[in-house]
């Protein structure tokens, strides 16, 4: 076997040992790992914004916003730019498949929490920094709950 080949085989088996029978994410997600879908959401935002940021300048949490069983991102902007008074800028994007979908979002807050309940089929999210700010969904954004 030749060394680069046999590099890939202990890789993909090392990465099959992670796959459990109720694992959502396919084999080349485990060995990408969920930078892939940090990768997919700064560009997304990028594009959105003109910018030219990288996964370095964001602090990033995965977890399932849409109910769907698949992780979805929270990002944290951490530059000075985006951080405020009022805290720093967070973005969601939703794990669709192979895709990433930016939502619109882009609120600024000390701290995101998602919460456990739900709105439309996607989390309910607190934030803090200033106040306290309860958002749910309204089947095409995050506004203030009443």
């Amino acid at each position: 076997m030749k060394p680069a080949f046999m590099v890939a085989a202990v890789l993909l088996t090392t990465a099959s040992v992670g796959v459990s029978v109720s694992d959502t994410m396919s084999l080349a997600s485990v060995i990408t790992g969920t930078s892939g879908v940090a990768s997919k959401c700064v560009f997304a935002i990028n594009e959105r914004d003109g910018t030219a940021l990288t996964t370095s300048d964001y602090e990033t949490e995965y977890q399932d916003i849409d109910n769907n069983g698949t992780k979805d991102a929270v990002l944290k902007n951490t530059q000075d730019a985006y951080c405020g008074s009022a805290g720093c800028v967070f973005e969601i994007c939703l794990v669709e498949g192979n895709e990433v979908v930016l939502l619109p979002f882009s609120y600024a807050a000390e701290k995101l929490s998602i919460k456990n309940t739900y709105t439309n089929n996607m989390r309910d999210i607190d934030l803090v920094g200033k106040s306290r700010i309860k958002l749910v969904w309204d089947y095409t954004r995050y506004i203030h709950a009443r």
